[in-house]
C-alpha cells in the first residue's frame, strides 16, 4: 500500500508494517477486487498475516463467482478495475452480497467518495494516504459496526409513547416503524421492508435513536460518514434527502426539520391512512 510519507510502491512490505498482528483462529474470508498484481499480493499477504482469508480478484466479470463461492465477511473492492468503474456496478453487487463493501481508489476527488458512499459502500480509501496498517484498522472498524448488536435476551417492554424511539436487540422503532442495523432494513407498520445501504442505515439509525432531538450537523457527518464537516459539505442533506424517499416508498412521511445553523431533528414518521407503499426500484 502507498505510503503517504515516502509514496513507495506497496510491494514488498518492510519495517514495522511487514509483521502484522498474529492471526485469529478463525479466519475470516475477505474478496480484494484489484487489477493491480503487485499491489494486490502485497496487500493479500499482509491481509492473510493479519486474520483474513484473502482471494484476490483481478477482473470485474469474475466477481460474482467468487463471492458465491467464498461468502465473504468483507468484498474490498478497487473503484477502477479494468476500464469498469465498480462504484457504478455496486447496486448490481449488492443484489447479490450484502455483507460490507470497503472502496479503494488513487482517486482523491471528495465527489467520489460521497458517491462511492451513497452507492452502498461502507467505507472509502485512498490508497495515497492509508498505510496496510490503516486499511487493515478500517477494515475491522467496519466489521465491528457490520456485527455491533448481538442477539441479547428478548425483555417484553411496553409500548413507547407515540414519537418515542424504543432501542433493543439491535433494532430501532419508532412510530411502529422498525429499523434493523443488523439486516439494514427499514420496515413499515404493516411489515414491509426495504433494504438500505450502509450509509442510509447508520444515517437512519442516527436520526430515528435520536427522534425528538436535534442532531448537530457536524455530529452527524462525523457519526454516519466518518470525517469531518466541510463548510460546504452536502453529503448529509443527501442522504437525508434519500432517507425521505425511502419513507415515502413504503407509504410513510419523514417529518425531518432542518434547525439552522445547527443541524436535524426528527419528529416522527407518519403513515397516512390507507396509503399504499410503493414498490421499491433498486
Amino acid at each position: 500500500m502507498t505510503q503517504p510519507q515516502g509514496g513507495q510502491s506497496p510491494a514488498p512490505l518492510t519495517g514495522p508494517l511487514a509483521h502484522a498482528p498474529e492471526p485469529a483462529e478463525e479466519m475470516i474470508g475477505l474478496v480484494l477486487l484489484e487489477d493491480d498484481a503487485d499491489f494486490a499480493s502485497a496487500l493479500q499477504d499482509y491481509l492473510n498475516r493479519s486474520g483474513f482469508d484473502v482471494t484476490v480478484v483481478a477482473r470485474y466479470r469474475d466477481l460474482a463467482a467468487a463471492l458465491a463461492g467464498v461468502r465473504p465477511g468483507l468484498l474490498l473492492a478497487d473503484q477502477f478495475v479494468a476500464g469498469i468503474d465498480v462504484s457504478q456496478m455496486l447496486t448490481a453487487i449488492r443484489s447479490q452480497y450484502d455483507g460490507p463493501v470497503v472502496m479503494l481508489t488513487g482517486n482523491d476527488d471528495p465527489v467520489d467518495r460521497v458517491i462511492c458512499l451513497e452507492r452502498g459502500a461502507d467505507d472509502f480509501i485512498v490508497k495515497a494516504k492509508a498505510g496496510p496498517r490503516e486499511v487493515l484498522a478500517r477494515i475491522r472498524a467496519v466489521l465491528r459496526r457490520a456485527t455491533a448488536h448481538p442477539t441479547p435476551p428478548v425483555v417484553p417492554q411496553p409500548p413507547p409513547p407515540a414519537g418515542a424511539p424504543a432501542v433493543a436487540n439491535g433494532e430501532v422503532m419508532v412510530d411502529g416503524w422498525v429499523l434493523s442495523d443488523r439486516h439494514r432494513t427499514l420496515a413499515n407498520p404493516a411489515g414491509e421492508t426495504l433494504r438500505l445501504t450502509g450509509a442510509e442505515r447508520d444515517a437512519m439509525w442516527l436520526l430515528m435513536s435520536r427522534c425528538g432531538r436535534v442532531v448537530p450537523r457536524e455530529d452527524a457527518i462525523a457519526a454516519v460518514l466518518h470525517r469531518p464537516a466541510g463548510t460546504s459539505d452536502r453529503s448529509f442533506d443527501n442522504l437525508v434527502s434519500r432517507c425521505r424517499r425511502l419513507v415515502e416508498r413504503l407509504g410513510g412521511i419523514l417529518e425531518i426539520e432542518t434547525v439552522r445553523g445547527i443541524g436535524y431533528k426528527l419528529n416522527g414518521i407518519v403513515t397516512p391512512a390507507g396509503r399504499p407503499a410503493a414498490q421499491d426500484p433498486r
